[in-house]
């Protein structure tokens, strides 16, 4: 379903100046979000029916007319952390001491592509006071933010993302407080299992306590590893998810404790040498190396246990949670943010080239923000350097090719196979706790998982390929008609596997049929999904009312940042991630 006020070709632009509390012309309509969360089921950021925007001191300011000390402005928008304080002007803006001759427009800044990092970055840089216009190939802002009904009406699927471990905890998104704009997060009370044959398993609950209980003999190195990876994170995030050089710097600009240099040197060790060192039981390895899997990189490369490390000091911190509604309900609040930051978005409007990146006045270029992935920025980069090297542009190629030439050293990583299912009723998992989990890694045991990823890595479809389940409507009912259920499926294939699979799926499924993917690979790509589902939820196939197929080839006709079904933007070796 198309998000109100953003149909193809429109622009959605900022409040009136002057009222900060208008609608944008052509009507960003906001809906009305009361709270849906079942009973039972833990949310966080949830509003009522009313919202209102910015902080309280803020709000009283506004009303009594005080709008000097507000670190608002006087449009609402958040000024630059250098700007003056008391009313004073932005850079760039007019000296009224000076007459108005002074007067210099605004920076302005291009995003190109609307996906999370997109209007994450077109957010802050509009609070910030610049003027931001997002470009967006697509009829529709959230790249992979989008939720859609696949298969049957009344069910809504998560067309990409589904399970959001990392935005819930990263600090940018934290400082937009999307909570305001109708964002909420639900919780499952399991956050994942790792089913093993006949109904054994291992279970990741919030609690590290009670996951450790179920563990049997590696209840105890469990814990105390957990413990440390969960008091070292506040410390640890700053390396995990900032630039490099923050592995070198405390918050206090410090080096880091010795004791915390010493658990991120764990989580550089390859994945199955640290579960044969960590643990001794099947369940406790089995899980570590299914969310080390989440790399798409083989279990015996260096770093590999940082990621199964990571998702697990997650779950017992911030969680695995969805978005109330779908992953679009994230690309709904971000838009409504920009819209409030005095940003606007165009619909419709694929890049091709920067040069066609002008800023309107005096033919200046903004600067411009690439919220795209290696393949994508590539393809800009490549026409950008052959134009100015052929006379057609102005400045120096030399920037953008020293930009193509590491680009293009990087990598494509794993791919995706994905399946959307209309289910009648629930997964019925042999592994009774899978029946509440948020996430089912389906991999078997820590050698089944490994056996898979070398082959992934070698390009060879696995026989038992690594699978993830998510079920959504455990904790989120307002997916699906009542009674009724969604599970959001996909599997780890070798980069562009299949990729002759035919139709486009995401136009919808016939009951008990197939949206496209029907080549020979894409049919056994298929087979190979569903018979691991089978394996450890038996008879599975009877609940299924429709099922929508997407392979790598629709993966990137859906969304061209996905090329080859690559999902991750490039391989996460240490090349890629720096």
């Amino acid at each position: 379903m198309a998000r109100r006020g953003l149909a193809a070709g429109r622009r959605v632009g900022a409040s009136p100046r002057g009222r900060p509390d208008a609608r944008p012309a052509g009507g960003l309509c906001r809906r009305d979000r009361r709270s849906s969360a079942p009973a039972g089921t833990r949310a966080e950021g949830g509003l009522g029916a009313r919202r209102e925007r910015g902080p309280p001191l803020d709000r009283a300011r506004a009303r009594r007319g005080d709008r000097r000390a507000s670190p608002l402005g006087h449009c609402g928008r958040r000024l630059p952390p250098h700007a003056p304080r008391g009313g004073g002007p932005l850079p760039g803006a007019a000296d009224p001491a000076a007459g108005a001759a002074t007067v210099k427009p605004r920076r302005s800044v291009v995003v190109v592509g609307s996906g999370p990092n997109g209007l994450v970055a077109a957010v802050m840089l509009a609070r910030a006071g610049f003027d931001v216009t997002v470009l967006e190939a697509a009829d529709r802002a959230g790249g992979g933010l989008r939720t859609e009904s696949l298969t049957l009406p009344g069910f809504a699927h998560d067309v990409c993302s589904a399970v959001h471990p990392l935005a819930v905890v990263s600090p940018a998104m934290a400082s937009l407080r999307l909570e305001q704009y109708g964002l909420r997060w639900l919780h499952h009370d399991v956050v994942a299992t790792h089913p093993l044959d006949g109904g054994h398993g291992a279970v990741l609950c919030r609690d590290v306590r009670r996951t450790a209980a179920g563990l049997g003999t590696d209840a105890g190195p469990y814990l105390r590893l957990m413990d440390r990876f969960v008091r070292d994170w506040p410390t640890l995030r700053s390396g995990v998810l900032g630039p490099p050089s923050a592995w070198f710097e405390s918050p206090g600009n410090g080096a880091l404790p010795a004791a915390v240099l010493r658990t991120a040197a764990r989580w550089t060790l390859p994945a199955d040498t640290a579960a044969r060192w960590w643990f001794s039981g099947a369940q406790a390895r089995a899980l570590l190396a299914g969310c080390a899997a989440h790399s798409f990189l083989p279990l015996h490369r260096l770093g590999t246990a940082g990621f199964g490390a990571l998702l697990l000091t997650l779950a017992h911190t911030s969680g695995w949670p969805v978005a109330q509604g779908g992953s679009r309900a994230i690309a709904d609040a971000l838009v409504d943010a920009l819209a409030d930051a005095g940003g606007r978005i165009e619909l419709s409007r694929p890049v091709r080239d920067l040069a066609e990146l002008t800023a309107p006045a005096a033919g200046t270029r903004p600067v411009v923000v690439l919220g795209l992935t290696v393949a994508n920025a590539l393809r800009l980069l490549r026409g950008s350097a052959s134009r100015v090297e052929a006379g057609d542009g102005a400045g120096d190629a030399a920037p953008a090719e020293r930009a193509r030439r590491r680009l293009a050293a990087l990598r494509p990583g794993g791919s995706v196979w994905k399946i959307d299912y209309a289910l009648d009723a629930p997964l019925r998992w042999e592994h009774e706790p899978s029946r509440s989990a948020g996430t089912v890694h389906l991999g078997g045991t820590l050698e089944e998982t490994a056996a898979a990823a070398r082959a992934l890595a070698a390009g060879v479809p696995a026989a038992e390929p690594f699978t993830l389940v998510a079920q959504p409507t455990l904790v989120d009912p307002s997916r699906a008609p009542a009674g009724k259920h969604v599970a959001w499926v996909y599997a780890h294939v070798p980069h562009g596997h299949g990729s002759g699979s035919g139709a486009g799926s995401g136009s919808g499924a016939e009951p008990g049929g197939t949206a496209g993917a029907d080549s020979t690979a894409g049919a056994a790509a298929t087979t190979a999904v569903e018979r691991q589902i089978e394996r450890f939820a038996p008879g599975f196939g009877r609940s299924v009312l429709a099922r929508s197929v997407m392979g790598t080839a629709e993966m990137a006709a859906h969304n061209a940042n996905c090329s080859g079904g690559d999902i991750t933007g490039g391989r996460l070796d240490l090349a890629g991630l720096l």
